[in-house]
């Protein structure tokens, strides 16, 4: 009996539902039944085409997705997903196309003006980027704190007092913090809300008045507030304007002098390494790179390598010490994030690792930190360039294409072989 117009247009309800689950091989499968009775069923080749997309399969699922607009130009997720390709591929102009036709169908689509965002930003197009960046909450993609007080707007504060509280990751907060003395000149008071674990490091920042507590209800001391980072977007911030003053992350000095010795006593050049984010951050899987990639910096001489991993990302030391022997220093940041990865950081010659926060707090403690980026990697740190308008002694290495880490690394280890080499014959 042929099969009817109802029996692929059921497989085609199927797969979207198992979609929607998440139970990926049973909407792929039923997506391909839909395939065989009618080829041309445009929702199934969409299914498809995400599901691909979720199974690090970008270029399969390019193929897939253009399919299913050539048979209906109208599909949004096939759009949105073509974006987010094209940005992970970093093919900005045709990501950005991808989403601006979204828009064109619905204009109130929220995902895709946050990752038109990202675009834009990554273009370094600030003044629109900030804008449309405010879309994260309708996206759902931070959570809204219930306030009782007007949300900033960026008029004159006229020595009103001001709340600025953080929102997403600690990343964010080591980024954006700088911006809190242009907040300050203006401000009668300043109050900070910030994640409790990086309180300990951060309280040493001069232009606090008062930190709010998150953990516990508190009495309302100020008259406006802010998110952190709208704080960019308020202050007009571009990169002309990014404040340079570094370093504006201090360490405890009684912590710079604990680990003074267990450092110096490490020979050669002394490099740090970090190469795993929070797994639960959505492009982690292209942002964070497996400790073996690293194996070739092991190759150069006169070095030692010291991790700086914490958490998720130590259990690869061990099946890797083989081919990349590290200096392991003991339990770190136990009270408080970043206390002690702060103070080593001073002593040490080079800090080498993926994006992650650790690259922020290198950053904002002006050492001498490389980043290793995939095509994929966020707006933040641009396009086409090896320096970073928001931290003056980073340097940032980039893959030429998704997944080619060890071209990546071997362009570091020839650098690091030669700093090495002059520093420790100078």
């Amino acid at each position: 009996m042929a099969a009817s117009e109802s029996d692929w247009l059921g497989y085609v309800k199927q797969a979207r539902e198992r979609l929607a689950q998440n139970q990926y091989d049973e909407a792929y499968g039923h997506a391909q039944k839909a395939l065989t009775i009618n080829p041309h069923a445009a929702m199934a080749h969409q299914v498809i085409g995400l599901v691909l997309l979720e199974r690090d399969e970008p270029n399969d699922a390019l193929a897939a997705l253009h399919k299913a607009i050539s048979l209906r130009p109208d599909l949004l997720p096939s759009h949105n997903g073509l974006g987010r390709i094209y940005l992970m591929l970093g093919d900005l102009d045709r990501a950005l196309d991808h989403f601006n036709r979204l828009l064109h169908i619905q204009p109130d689509h929220a995902s895709a003006h946050f990752s038109r965002a990202c675009v834009w930003l990554k273009q370094g197009r600030y003044k629109e980027g900030w804008l449309e960046y405010e879309w994260r909450w309708p996206a759902g993609l931070v959570a809204k704190p219930p306030i009782p007080r007007p949300r900033w707007d960026g008029s004159p504060l006229a020595g009103r007092s001001i709340l600025i509280h953080t929102e997403q990751g600690m990343g964010d907060v080591l980024q954006f913090i700088r911006l809190l003395p242009l907040v300050k000149s203006q401000a009668g008071q300043l109050v900070f809300a910030c994640q409790k674990a990086m309180q300990e490091l951060l309280r040493p920042t001069p232009c606090v008045d008062h930190w709010f507590p998150i953990d516990e209800p508190s009495g309302i001391n100020f008259d406006v507030y802010a998110p952190l980072v709208s704080l960019p977007g308020l202050l007009g911030i571009d990169e002309k304007t990014i404040p340079h003053s570094i370093p504006y992350v201090f360490p405890d000095p009684q912590r710079v002098e604990r680990w003074r010795r267990p450092i110096q006593e490490l020979p050669g050049f002394k490099i740090g390494l970090a190469w795993q984010g929070s797994p639960t951050f959505e492009g982690d899987r292209i942002r964070s790179i497996p400790l073996k990639q690293f194996a070739p910096l092991s190759q150069v001489p006169s070095t030692t390598l010291i991790s700086l991993q914490k958490g998720v990302g130590v259990e690869q030391i061990e099946p890797n010490r083989p081919s990349l022997p590290l200096h392991v220093l003991g339990d770190l940041d136990q009270q408080s994030a970043f206390v002690d990865r702060a103070a080593i950081m001073t002593h040490l010659d080079l800090i080498i690792t993926s994006d992650t926060s650790v690259a922020h707090l290198a950053g904002a403690l002006g050492r001498p930190v490389w980043v290793l980026l995939s095509t994929g990697c966020d707006w933040r740190w641009l396009t086409a360039r090896s320096d970073s308008p928001w931290y003056p002694t980073m340097r940032l290495y980039r893959q030429k294409t998704l997944g080619d880490w060890p071209t990546v690394f071997a362009e570091v280890a020839a650098d690091l072989r030669s700093i090495a080499s002059q520093r420790v014959s100078g």
